[in-house]
């Protein structure tokens, strides 16, 4: 099942006239397909990386005198950054098969990041395992309702996507942007600008803002 930042319901809800559309129509399925491949595409571009996703999930990832991402470093070896976030708790850190008490580190959920307050990290490969949860939930506005399904971004990574998906739904209709235009007139009056970038602007200043950094 694929993950979706906005839910099918929140998407009809933004484009015009969506919420006449029917969930199991030819635009319905059309609305499905962009929408989880924009929240794939996004996440790629937050996560920087083709195997992560923003679902939570928990994890067990080992660290170690490795520079970043897979280690800490040699001399900066009372923190880790975490592969994933934001974190949600952390269940257990182990150091070179020594238990360290939660008293003992403190976590930066939004930024993934563990710091050990006292002591440090051993100075071997991957000799520290952290098991841990992050990401954002997957909740549904509706029980048992998968038109409702969604992941429980920001509210401006949410918009952000229906932005996008509102650019990229309006290039699939009558009248919409051809490949390469900067831009286009419509029928109804509106004008599209830069159709041919992967972006629009307002959207790639939010995603740039969220992004995990290297």
């Amino acid at each position: 099942m694929s993950n979706r930042i906005a839910s099918l319901n929140q998407a009809k809800a933004f484009l015009k006239g969506g919420e006449t559309i029917a969930p199991d129509s030819e635009q319905g399925i059309a609305i499905v397909l962009i929408l989880e491949g924009l929240t794939r595409t996004i996440e790629t571009y937050l996560t920087r990386s083709e195997s992560l996703s923003l679902l939570q999930v928990s994890a067990a990832e080992r660290y170690g005198n490795q520079p970043p991402p897979r280690g800490y470093g040699r001399h900066n070896r009372n923190v880790v950054i975490l592969r994933r976030k934001p974190v949600a708790s952390v269940t257990t850190v182990d150091d070179d098969g020594t238990a360290i008490d939660s008293d003992n580190y403190r976590v930066d959920s939004e930024a993934g990041i563990l710091y050990r307050l006292r002591g440090k990290f051993s100075d071997s490969p991957l000799a520290v395992e952290i098991t841990y949860t992050a990401g954002y939930a997957e909740v549904y506005d509706t029980v048992d309702d998968d038109n409702t399904r969604r992941l429980a971004v920001p509210l401006d990574i949410r918009n952000a996507t229906l932005k996008q998906l509102a650019h990229e739904w309006s290039k699939r209709e009558p009248g919409g942007a051809v490949y390469g235009a900067t831009s286009v007139a419509r029928p109804d009056g509106s004008v599209i600008f830069d159709s041919n970038v992967a972006w629009l602007r307002d959207v790639k200043a939010t995603l740039d803002f969220y992004r995990w950094s290297l």
